[in-house]
């Protein structure tokens, strides 16, 4: 019998064509690849696009800001330090990543007065979303060359690649 050639196969001499189950070793072989292959795509797929999704709302977010008690704003808050937040342990190990929307007020000296979970990819990355951010420092909004209080809406991203 003569068996197609498969590209990284060696044919095995020995006893009871030991060739032929070499060959259906390797058949198998290549199956159970290509369908590992196909389920870790598939599983991609599924979990990356609420992850791309949340990341777009986030981009929306960080776009919103409005001046508190209608006060509007010519120049827009600048950070000055951002300590980063303190991933969580078991969030990291089980590889999972997450976006946390935070309306933060920042008053006329830059500091944050107010913190609060506006959306959340996932409820263990919200607090130390709020923990990062209070201790975050700004250059300060500005209406007409003073500094103004205002509200805005900060996305914290978790990510495992990072």
């Amino acid at each position: 019998m003569k068996l197609p050639a498969l590209p990284g196969f060696i044919p095995q001499l020995g006893a009871f064509g030991s060739t032929t189950i070499g060959y259906l070793v390797a058949i198998q072989r290549r199956k159970i690849k290509k369908s590992s292959i196909h389920f870790m795509s598939k599983a991609k797929s599924i979990l990356l696009k609420p992850l791309l999704f949340a990341l777009i709302l986030g981009s929306f977010a960080a776009l919103q800001a409005s001046a508190a008690e209608g006060v509007e704003f010519d120049v827009r808050p600048m950070p000055i330090k951002t300590p980063p937040p303190e991933y969580p342990s078991a969030m990291k190990q089980g590889g999972i990543s997450g976006l946390v929307a935070l309306k933060v007020e920042i008053d006329e000296n830059g500091f944050v007065t107010a913190c609060a979970v506006s959306k959340s990819s996932n409820p263990e990355f919200e607090q130390p979303a709020i923990n990062a951010v209070k201790n975050w420092k700004f250059k300060p909004a500005q209406k007409s060359g003073n500094p103004v209080k205002i509200r805005i809406v900060i996305p914290i991203k978790f990510s495992i690649e990072e």
